[in-house]
């Protein structure tokens, strides 16, 4: 059981994280106005963004699956492996708990969004799209925050619980930028590997520029909600080591510092190697910075899936009692 709920928790958060993510990337990473005026771009570019598309109904599909199996596993685990599961129990279940009013909640906002990225692709009208664009992002990333509602911050007493659940709710958002859009930026690397041109070396050196700067930004958000979530668990530094909640904000902290470092490397070292080589006319074909990049990230983006898999296991976890 606790297995399958965990399994349920970090497949849900993963997908929902992503799908947040490229409409971010769209929005910020990959301009319409300055992709088009490179000479080379424009196919390369068509072709990435129906790739992007077919990885937005792959994991809106999953986020909608995962929902689903999240929930039915929690209301499982509510009953007990003894009861039965009726429908006037379930009904309870979806209508008098946290988890059930939330769960429906965010469901009707998955299918808003659904619709949102359905019509966006059936839609030439370039005003619209940015339209039906923004809103698809607004309710993915109020899913995100909605996400806060069932975790441990909901259950904070006091004054302090609606601050609780805001810092919870601007931790998750922030997520989808880093290091949720590293999955992107890995895809928009490789794909360009792919297809190496001066001009698309031109483009990821402003995509990495982008990137970077937002990233700084999302590590020093993360870094100081995860912070502030802490204060209200960890009363001591007694609890990091002595209770298997701080064990696990422990393991959390060291495999983020490993991601800060991978990022600090492609901040302070490859990025500038990226961009001269983007100007190098003997530059060619190999594409060597880029590459190191590129395999940076893919190990940025497996330390973030086992963040995320922490972040799973401390939702199930009971934080120190004081």
């Amino acid at each position: 059981m606790i297995f399958s709920l965990v399994i349920t928790r970090w497949l849900h958060w993963a997908v929902c994280i992503l799908l947040t993510s490229s409409q971010l990337f769209r929005v910020y990473l990959l301009p319409r106005k300055e992709v088009t005026e490179e000479r080379n771009v424009p196919l390369w570019r068509n072709k990435f963004l129906s790739g992007l598309n077919r990885f937005d109904y792959t994991t809106w599909t999953l986020a909608l699956l995962s929902l689903f199996a999240w929930f039915a596993v929690t209301a499982w685990s509510m009953v007990g492996p003894d009861e039965s599961m009726d429908i006037s129990l379930l009904s309870t279940i979806v209508a008098q708990t946290q988890v059930g009013r939330v769960s429906i909640a965010r469901l009707v906002i998955l299918i808003l969004a659904g619709i949102c990225l359905i019509v966006l692709r059936r839609s030439n009208a370039a005003e619209k799209g940015r339209l039906l664009r923004l809103a698809a992002m607004g309710l993915l990333v109020l899913n995100l925050m909605m996400l806060a509602l069932v975790g441990h911050a909901s259950a904070t007493l006091g004054p302090a619980s609606g601050l609780h659940l805001a810092v919870d709710a601007v931790h998750l958002a922030t997520a989808s930028v880093w290091p949720g859009g590293l999955v992107l930026f890995a895809l928009l690397l490789r794909s360009v590997i792919a297809a190496p041109s001066s001009d698309l070396r031109v483009l990821v050196a402003r995509a990495t520029r982008r990137f970077s700067a937002c990233s700084v930004v999302a590590v020093a958000v993360l870094g100081t909600t995860g912070l502030a979530t802490s204060f209200f668990f960890i009363h001591d530094a007694g609890d990091l080591w002595k209770t298997t909640y701080g064990q696990l904000i422990t393991a959390k902290v060291l495999v983020l510092s490993g991601m800060m470092a991978l990022g600090a490397q492609n901040l302070l070292v490859l990025k500038q190697r990226v961009e001269l080589e983007a100007h190098l006319e003997k530059a060619g074909r190999k594409m060597v910075a880029v590459r190191a990049l590129f395999r940076n990230v893919v190990c940025e983006v497996g330390l973030g899936a086992l963040i995320i898999l922490i972040v799973a296991v401390l939702g199930i976890t009971e934080p120190p009692q004081h």
